[in-house]
């Protein structure tokens, strides 16, 4: 806690995904140290295992670079030298799990995003690839890391069958058998656990066969594990779609992550090969819809709960802040969201929301972090209060001094503070190259009033940041103030037009269609489907005595008709532990 205090508190945050028990900030824990003689240290360790979350929190550290060793890697073979190999052992030892059918282990798998593991087909079935589904579908769980447990929906939500010959441990007799069968499943978990313990990486693009490249499979022989081996790859006679490797497994092992020597996906062990060699499934198969289904995961399209459970804050509407929130979070024009209230005299409770949406989408992503800018009293040096602010969340930047040409006595404070806010921009982006990750900035509505010097520093920080590729932006508010970039509806338009800029959320209010979504949204979560009738009656008790303006309800109404739902969305929930308990 006093080496690392930012990991610390990054880790913190994303551990409590999902997690129902009562949430925890590093602020508070640290107000603790005062009673254990300033040991912050053993303020958190107290805390934390007594809540039962000290080992997830271990891991999560893991995830953010803190060396923490849970079990030794295993030695390297003469001759290689796999770059990073230690570190990527200790992130490992989060992502890995085992799969389970009923209660017996059957395979493995990989965490590869927040609520995403990938495993083989043949893996979670119990019928041959031409048989009718099973009823009632088989009982799927994926114990984690940490020995927790956790239910995966069936089916998968997305998966290619195994063929016929692999199904009865038989290699394929040539490709055109393969045609359709990649034998890979992606199941989804009940809560977000991939910001703590991990996520294994999938490339941008899957890697080329290449005869005795380097491999590294994860996985459970007999149940057992997780054990890491280290070999290489090999053709197999007659066929592009699988591939031959030289580690040692078992049954229990298919579904395991294989990965190459920068510690992508390489692909998903199946079986055995020829001369008893191991036989893979390379991510070619399926990367396409394995990487559409990670990029959903990480920024979903929607959101219904903060923490993704009946006990989390409920979110009414707000769909245009998740559509640009994920569009933002892949390449492309999109660089942030300008959230605006329809009126601008309205109180700013839909803007402080705005920021507990955004920390917990951020969240759900490792590769990517959160910086809170407020103006709740006069900045007199926008450029250092931001440089401070971006340091403070573990991204250490100096504020850029003004330079020749461009200081004071030589030309305006607007134009100084212009050139710096440029030169700011360039340093932050400049900072998160070497580590890979992106940054969001969040803007909090002003309380007060902005001078000229403020307002033009702002300006031509706005406007060097959305032409950068590692920085986000969120400005929450601003009515007032004109800032650059172009301003886009939706996502579409921004396609169309390609010039950067920002997708506009407009704080207006919820309709009643809002409500039919949300409850859609929750039972899906719950693993049930609510019926017509029941979603009208829902919606008719969420909204009754509620006043509207033309079917539309004013921002602040939202909580007042969500927890009135909420007796409702706990007992779908309770429902499916019912059911869920009674299968096992």
């Amino acid at each position: 806690m006093r080496i690392y205090p930012d990991k610390a508190a990054l880790a913190l945050s994303a551990m409590q995904l999902g997690d129902a028990k009562p949430p925890l900030n590093a602020a508070a824990l640290n107000g603790l140290a005062a009673f254990y003689d300033g040991n912050v240290g053993e303020a958190w360790r107290t805390v934390l295992e007594s809540t039962g979350r000290l080992d997830i929190f271990a891991r999560a550290l893991a995830v953010h670079g803190v060396p923490i060793d849970f079990s030794p890697p295993p030695p390297l073979p003469p001759g290689k030298d796999l770059k990073d190999f230690q570190d990527f052992c200790r992130r490992l030892s989060g992502f890995h799990c085992r799969i389970e059918r009923g209660t017996q282990p059957v395979g493995s798998g990989v965490l590869i995003g927040p609520t995403s593991v990938l495993t083989s087909w043949h893996v979670i079935t119990s019928v041959a690839p031409d048989a009718a589904a099973p009823v009632p579908p088989p009982t799927i769980k994926v114990r984690l890391s940490d020995g927790q447990v956790m239910s995966a929906v069936f089916p998968p939500v997305s998966f290619s069958k195994c063929s016929l010959n692999e199904y009865a441990y038989k290699l394929p007799v040539d490709e055109a058998e393969l045609a359709g069968f990649s034998d890979f499943a992606v199941l989804q978990l009940e809560r977000a656990v991939g910001p703590a313990f991990g996520m294994a990486r999938l490339a941008k693009a899957p890697q080329a066969y290449a005869n005795g490249a380097a491999i590294v499979v994860v996985h459970y022989p007999l149940g057992v594990g997780p054990e890491i081996g280290l070999g290489s790859i090999g053709r197999l006679r007659g066929l592009k779609s699988r591939w031959s490797h030289s580690v040692g497994t078992d049954r229990g092992s298919s579904g395991g992550g294989c990965f190459d020597s920068a510690y992508a996906i390489m692909g998903i062990h199946q079986g055995r090969g020829e001369t008893n060699r191991g036989r893979l499934v390379p991510a070619s198969c399926f990367h396409a819809d394995v990487a559409r289904i990670v990029a959903n995961d990480i920024a979903p399209p929607r959101v219904w709960s903060l923490d993704g459970s009946p006990d989390g804050e409920f979110i009414l509407g707000r769909s245009s802040f998740f559509d640009g929130f994920a569009a933002a979070s892949r390449d492309g024009p999109i660089r942030g969201i300008r959230v605006k209230r329809a009126d601008p005299t309205a109180d700013t409770s839909g803007l402080a929301f705005s920021y507990r949406i955004l920390d917990r989408l951020v969240a759900r992503d490792p590769s990517a972090r959160l910086c809170r800018l407020s103006f709740e009293t006069l900045v007199e040096d926008l450029v250092s209060y931001i440089a401070s602010r971006v340091t403070a969340c573990g991204l250490p930047v100096d504020a850029p001094a003004a330079v020749e040409g461009v200081a004071k006595g030589q030309t305006q404070p607007e134009a100084i503070g212009a050139d710096r806010g440029r030169r700011l921009a360039l340093a932050i982006n400049s900072a998160l190259e070497p580590i890979d990750q992106r940054l969001w900035l969040y803007f909090d509505h002003p309380a007060l009033a902005f001078g000229d010097e403020i307002r033009s520093t702002l300006e031509a920080f706005v406007d060097q940041l959305i032409l950068l590729p590692r920085v986000r932006i969120v400005i929450a508010g601003f009515e007032a103030v004109p800032l650059p970039g172009a301003d886009y509806a939706n996502a579409a338009q921004a396609r169309a037009e390609s010039r950067p800029g920002l997708v506009t959320d407009y704080i207006s209010g919820f309709a009643p269609s809002d409500i039919t979504a949300f409850l859609s949204d929750a039972s899906l979560a719950a693993g049930k489907t609510l019926s017509m009738e029941r979603i009208a009656e829902l919606t008719q008790l969420a909204l009754a005595d509620l006043p509207h303006s033309n079917g539309i309800l004013a921002p602040w109404l939202a909580e007042q008709a969500a927890e009135r739902l909420r007796p409702a969305i706990r007992a779908l929930f309770a429902e499916t532990a019912t059911v869920q308990a009674g299968a096992l």
